[in-house]
Order: C-alpha cells, then structure tokens, then sequence
C-alpha cells in the first residue's frame, strides 16, 4: 500500500499543505498543541493501540510518547508503528518514527530556550516478490524564544536518506543495510515556528501563525510554508468584523517508495512541483436586531500547480473562487423559528497554470497537445439558497418545513478547429438544478405517545446546452414518505416504528431521442418497516429487539413515446406502466443485550439474522437470482471501558456466517492510557 503524504492543518482557518519529507511529515509546520501546561518535575505518558481486522485486511498502528519535564529542561520522545497487512496479497507495509527532543529553559536569558530535536523515520515495503526499505533521518539544534509575548522556534540541522528497492525476500538481513548496498543521499534542513492564536501580535489586534521548512538534499531541494492570520473586532454599533488570511506554499522535489503496476515498490524521485494556495476571507456579523440576526461574508480563494521540470504543461493548473455568502435567522421568538441563507460563488478552472495560447493548429505537436487540454477550461457559476421555518407549542406539537434550491452552471468557451476542419471543444457545458421540499409534522404528542409524519420531494434536473450531448438532459424525482411512532406503554419501556416508501421516476428531456435504441426512464421505489423495542430493565441491564423489513424494486417506465414502434407510437390508447425488472426483500432481526458493570464498564452482545431474496424478470416470468439469495448470521459483541480519565478501551467483534460469500470476521481494538 503506497504512503501519502500527511495533511497539514493549522487550527484556524486551515490550509493544506503537503511538505516534502519521506512520505510522512514530522511535524515541521504543524502548530503546537495549546493545551494545559506541564508541571514542573513530572513525567507524562500517552500509549494509544489500535488494531482491525476484516475480511483479509490487518491495520495496526501503536504510539508512546513520553515526556519529562524537570524545571528548565524538557525531554520529549515518541515511539510510532503502523503496519498494513493484506493476507491474501502477500503485502506488508511499516512504518517506523522515533522521532524526540531535549530542550533547556533559560539559556543566557529566561525567555530563550535550546535544545536538540531528531526526527528518524524509516518504511519497509514487502510483497511475495519484492522488498524495499527507505529511511531518513533530520537532526539538529533548536532554538525557542519569545519577542514581545510572540513565541519564535528556529530549527536547523543534518538531513539524510538511505533506500533500497531490491531486498532480500527471505527475511529481515541486517547485513544488506551494512554492507553498502543501500543508495543514500545527504544534505541540510532549516525551519521555523512564529506565533500561534492564543495571542495577538504586538502592536496589532492580529492572530498569526507562520511556519516554514526547507531541504537541501544532493538530489533534491524543497521548501514549504504556511502562514494563517485572523482579525476579530467589534463596531461600535454592536456589529462585529472578522478577517482572515491563509496561504500556504509548495516549492521542490522528493523521492518515496510507490507501487508500480505490478504491485512491486519502487523508489520514486518525483518532478519538482510548485504548488500554492491562499484565502481571503471577510465577514460582517451584525447584531440582533427586530428579533433578526444578519451576516454577510465574502471570501476569494486560489489554487495553482505547476511542474517546472516537466517537458510539457499539461499538467498545470490553476483554480479561482469568489463566494458571497449572506445569512438571516431569527432570535427569542416565541414558538417560530426561521433561518435562510443565499450562496453565490463563482469560479474559473484554468489549464497549462492558466497559460493563454493560440488556439489555432501550427503544425507543432506540442501545441497540439497543449491545446487539447486548454480546451477543458471553464467557468463556473453556483447559487444555492434555503429557507427553514419551525414552529412548535409547548407539547411538543408543531411542524418544521425546509426549502432549498440550488443552480449549478459550467461553461467550456475555448474550441479550436482541426486540421479536417473539425471544430474541437468540450461539450459539457452544462445547468444542474435541484430542488428539495421537506416537511416534518409532530402531530401528536404527549407523555406515552409522540407520533411524527414526514414528506419530501427533490428535483434534479442535469441539462447539457450543447445539443452533442442534450440527449442527456434528464430530470430525476424522488418522492418520499414516512411516519414514526413512538409509544412507552409502561415505565423503562419503549416501541418505536419508523415506516416509510419512496420512489424514483427519470424523464428524459427529449424522448424523441431515446426512442432509436428503445430506452427506457429508469423508475425504482423502496418500502421499509423499522420496528424497535427497548426495554430498561434496571439500571444497569437494557434489552433491545430490531426487526426490519425492507423491499425494493428496481424497472423502468414504459411510455409509447419511449419506443421505435410505430404501431406503438400512433396508438393513443397504449397504457403506461412500471415494468418491474428486479425485485427484493430484506428481511432482518437483531436482539442484544447490554450491561454496565459500573460506571465505567459497558459490555454489548447480541446477533443479527438476516434474510435477503432477490427475482429476476427473464422469459416473461420472475425467476430467483441464486447469487442474491441469502442468508446471514452475525453474531457480535462490543465491550466500552473508561475507568478513568487516564484509562479508554474498546473492543468490537463482529464474524460474518454468509451461505453464499466467504466468512470473515470483523475486529476492533482500540487501547488508550496516560500518566
């Protein structure tokens, strides 16, 4: 399984950023967690487990940190494996890092702070046929001080890597990493840490985070940053003003292990790359006024990549997005309660990094090449709005209506004409529209007995404008309704049923069109009984019964429109139905049990039997689909500690008896403690 790279994320207003270190960051531009400070003269210890198992799939991943804090000095240090095993592929993939630190309060001043942080990683690859190792190690000095209450960590230090894609299958040879045949490349490393958001900047109302990291390596070079600031005030009419600002930055090349087509690990130094991202973002909270609470917001963002070393730009792009964002809700009235808002973004993809060329054919096959992507730029156009209206007495009875309707427009306006002068262009211009109604309606409530209703209808019309592909215009519906019933006949005790059908209906914009290759709109509908009893029998045993049925049916709708027929066609007599093509019951009962032994321990046993039939219409008749005609059993039990704030275990295990698919079991184990 190939490694990713981790995803960065500053605590406010995150930003990705993917840092160019050995498939897994160390932690370079992450901000620190702000949490209670240690005590002086105190040792700390997180251990977290986790394991799962399904099917033929084994993850494991354990971590320790440990950190002493003695006065003025601070040694910190992390032990993480993770490990993903397919049993049935042969695979094997680790994942080691041990990565630490030392540091010393009060050097030369009180607020300047040195120390000395390593960051060793390594990663092993096997499969039946293969193994490859790749490790690195960043060591260095740290320095931490602070200027004018903003906290400044300057970081610098040795870099270096060793890899190797053609180990020995056999087993772990350690004379393989000894005798020089591993390949390794060296180099330098600086970052920094500047300011986080528990304070502002001197001088300016202003919360800043920045951070950056850069590599010198003999293969490669890289640098990386990311950079967060927020605003937060108050007018003096009681409105308030947030502004923000993130930007983040991707600039070099590194290597990591990758999975070729033949599933082997490989050693890959991949092309530089440069890629960037910022947000703007501002907004106007005003404050409550005639029982209403506006805001408006207004943010403008941008995405751009490029690969300079690569011989073509076809491979870059570039993204723009404007969003205007106003919302309205009401405050303390009594029994009514409304909330709107209205989106509108609008937004432009552009290709080769947003590189403009002559769309006209020169003979370069380049060019050519160039102008096949450039065609697939676009523009954007998104409005959504929605409207939520409550009201409810104080039984409880009342009813909630929820509106929304959204557009979604892309125009491709570039096109170039080959050399059989054919015009080339993307046809995907296209309106997507959709419309939701929902309403839920408490009719009935009081203390034994609450009885809920529910009614929604959605709309979904997909239109291409280019009439290439208008035989694609369709229109989906969907119609759905329900009711829920809850009812507590005694005390500790409770039945509930949620009922509820559907249906799905497709219409073709122009039928005309369909009807050449007979093609009919698509129609499905869905019934579902949920019966449930729950029944508290003291006040640490509760016994629970499930029993679902569900049945479905999937056709199509036949209209003469639809059909080539012409007898058909000309008849207005023919009569339109749903011609059911599939049809099938689920039927299903879980009972359980659990109990909690204490406050602190939760033990969950229980099993699930479960029915599934499924026809299929051939030869003028419903005939059974042995491959979807099944029975199965899945017993489980689930086991929740927490004895203290120190201490977390939880344990599921579920095994899957299937009479037509293989067995398998499902395993969960999570083990948490601190002290």
């Amino acid at each position: 399984m190939k490694r990713r790279f981790k995803v960065l994320t500053i605590i406010l207003f995150a930003h990705v950023c993917c840092i160019c270190q050995t498939n897994r960051q160390p932690g370079d531009l992450q901000t620190p967690a702000q949490g209670k400070e240690t005590p002086s003269d105190s040792i700390k210890t997180i251990f977290v487990s986790r394991q799962d198992f399904i099917i033929n799939k084994f993850t494991s991943s354990d971590s320790c940190v440990v950190e002493r804090n003695a006065g003025t000095v601070t040694v910190n240090q992390s032990a993480l494996y993770d490990l993903d095993y397919n049993t049935a592929a042969l695979s094997r993939n680790e994942y080691m890092d041990m990565s630490g630190s030392v540091v010393k309060k009060g050097v030369v001043y009180k607020g300047i702070s040195l120390g000395l942080d390593w960051t060793p990683v390594a990663i092993l690859n096997s499969s039946a046929t293969k193994k490859a190792f790749l490790g690195s190690l960043d060591i260095g000095p740290v320095v931490g001080m602070n200027y004018f209450n903003v906290p400044l960590k300057l970081r610098t230090g040795f870099a270096a890597k060793k890899w190797s894609d053609s180990l020995s299958i056999s087993g772990l040879n350690l004379s393989e990493f000894k005798n020089g045949s591993l390949n390794s490349d060296n180099g330098y490393y600086g970052a920094f840490e500047m300011g986080n958001f528990n304070s502002v900047l001197p001088f300016i109302p202003i919360h800043a985070s920045v951070n950056g990291y850069g590599r010198n390596m003999e293969t490669s070079k890289s640098i990386a940053g990311v950079g967060s600031f927020l605003y937060a005030g108050g007018l003096v009419s009681g409105d308030s003003v947030l502004l923000s600002y993130n930007d983040s930055l991707v600039n070099g090349r590194d290597a990591s292990l990758s999975e070729a087509g033949d599933g082997k690990s490989r050693y890959i130094q991949n092309s530089r790359r440069v890629e960037r991202s910022y947000t703007m973002s501002g907004s106007l909270k005003g404050k409550r006024r005639f029982f209403l609470a506006p805001d408006i917001a207004y943010s403008s963002s941008r995405y751009s990549m490029a690969l300079p070393s690569s011989s073509t730009l076809t491979s870059d792009r570039s993204h723009r997005d404007n969003a205007l964002i106003m919302t309205l809700a009401s405050d303390s009235l009594p029994h009514i309660n409304y909330s709107g808002s209205l989106r509108i973004d609008w937004e432009k993809e552009e290709k080769l990094g947003g590189k403009n060329i002559d769309m006209v054919m020169n003979g370069d096959s380049l060019h050519s090449d160039s102008m096949l992507v450039k065609i697939h730029d676009y523009n954007g156009y998104r409005a959504k709005m929605d409207h939520a209206v409550s009201m409810y007495s104080r039984k409880g009875m009342g009813f909630q209506y929820i509106f929304e309707i959204s557009r979604y427009s892309q125009t491709y306006p570039l096109q170039y004409t080959d050399e059989n002068d054919s015009v080339i262009r993307d046809h995907s211009d296209n309106d997507w529209i959709v419309q939701n109604h929902r309403l839920d309606a408490t009719v009935f409530a009081c203390k034994k007995l609450k009885i809920i209703t529910s009614g929604e209808y959605t709309s979904n019309l997909r239109f291409y404008l280019d009439s290439t592909r208008s035989v694609n215009n369709v229109t989906d519906r969907s119609y759905k309704a329900g009711i829920s019933v809850f009812y507590d006949p005694v005390a500790d005790v409770r039945i509930e049923e949620n009922a509820s059908a559907e249906a799905k209906k497709t219409d073709f914009e122009y039928p005309e069109l369909q009807a050449k290759n007979q093609n009919y709109p698509p129609y499905s509908r869905r019934f579902t009984s949920k019966l449930g009893l729950n029944w508290n029998c003291s006040a640490k045993l509760i016994l629970r019964c499930d029993w679902n049925e569900i049945y479905s049916d999937q056709g199509y709708w036949y209209d003469s429109e639809y059909s080539s027929d012409t007898t058909d066609t000309a008849s207005d007599n023919v009569k339109k139905y749903y011609a059911v093509v599939t049809k099938t019951w689920e039927h299903d009962i879980t009972a359980s049990a659990k109990y909690s032994f204490s406050n602190n321990l939760m033990l969950e046993a229980g099993t699930t039997l479960k029915n599934i039939y499924e026809t299929d219409y051939k030869n003028k008749k419903y005939t059974p689909n042995g491959d979807m005609i099944k029975n199965i059993v899945i017993p489980y039990i689930n086991v929740c500690s927490a004895m203290n704030e120190h201490l977390k275990v939880n344990f599921k295990l579920r095994r899957y008896i299937d009479t037509i698919a293989d067995d398998y079991w499902d395993f969960s184990f999570l083990f948490s403690v601190s002290f």
